[in-house]
């Protein structure tokens, strides 16, 4: 019987249609509503398993492909009640300008910077309607994303962010003082192992007093080493095994980073050339990772600070 109940509920649910923003009334919206349970919003619409980056809340499906639709809610893992709604598309795309969202609202009530920016984006608040918009400045002023709260409730914590355009900060970048390496080869030939070692140290201070790579610097105090291990293997078809293990502290808590590259080549591939290129390989890793991680931090912590604008502070 109870597996027949949910059958016909899960029968008459459909992916709900996003009205105008226009029609944001404080606290309905979309056939849903601020202060629904986790199990109201469960029984009117059709949530997703995805989650945004602020951990209290959940993917809500709609009829629109590429849209992001979030219901905020007060406590993280679907606990807690509805708070507030964002709307932003995937891929990073902006939903519109916010020129033509000035056409559905009218001229927004003013405009604050949040605390922590890395980027040059704005709030466009209508206050008394309980809307803002994250605005990506520039020449034409790009909306990413839209949010619904409680007007009330909104008003509160935004009091803290500035009116005035503040310093942007700059994308946090490992501190790193040098570099660990570790040579070994197969068969042993010290004098060999040696040389290698020579070249990838030679390679690393290059870089560093170069000024470091694209997400880390050189650095002293409170720095981290990049440990380097090689493993070459000799003969008709020679090889170079590396890997790079890094653990640092960032502004978001220690990080730990590992790398692996491996180069092959004949018998006529000296060497050195496999092993820089094995060094080259993982540093552009670290790189890149790094910055997909630190990306995707500086996007959550200020994606939250926007969404913890609809909750009530205790």
């Amino acid at each position: 019987m109870v597996a027949l109940i949910l059958a016909v509920v899960a029968a008459q649910q459909t992916p709900l249609t996003l009205p105008s923003f226009a029609s944001w009334d404080g606290k309905n919206w979309a056939g849903l509503s601020v202060g629904f349970s986790e199990d109201e919003l469960g029984k009117k619409s059709i949530k997703s398993k995805t989650v945004g980056p602020d951990p209290a809340s959940v993917r809500v499906a709609t009829d629109k492909k590429g849209t992001i639709f979030t219901a905020l809610l007060t406590g993280a893992g679907g606990k807690g009640h509805v708070c507030g709604f964002t709307v932003e598309l995937e891929r990073n795309e902006p939903l519109e300008s916010l020129e033509t969202l000035q056409t559905e609202l009218g001229a927004p009530d003013y405009t604050a910077y949040a605390p922590i920016r890395y980027s040059d984006w704005s709030l466009a608040v209508w206050s008394s309607k309980g809307i803002a918009a994250v605005v990506l400045n520039g020449a034409r002023p790009l909306v990413k994303q839209v949010m619904l709260g409680r007007p009330d409730v909104m008003a509160k914590d935004i009091d803290t962010w500035e009116q005035n355009a503040n310093l942007m900060r700059d994308v946090p970048r490992l501190n790193i003082s040098g570099f660990d390496v570790n040579v070994k080869m197969d068969p042993r030939r010290r004098d060999d192992e040696d040389e290698i070692e020579r070249v990838v140290r030679r390679r690393g201070r290059r870089l560093w007093e170069s000024g470091g790579g694209q997400m880390w610097i050189p650095g002293q105090d409170h720095a981290s080493r990049l440990k380097l291990n090689f493993a070459l293997k000799r003969g008709d078809n020679r090889s170079v095994n590396g890997t790079l293990e890094v653990m640092a502290s960032t502004p978001f808590g220690p990080m730990s980073f590992n790398e692996s590259s491996f180069q092959t080549g004949d018998r006529d591939r000296d060497m050195r050339d496999l092993s820089e290129a094995a060094f080259d390989d993982l540093m552009n890793k670290l790189d890149h990772d790094l910055q997909t991680k630190i990306n995707r931090l500086m996007w959550q912590q200020e994606w939250r600070q926007v969404t913890n604008l609809t909750r009530v502070k205790g």
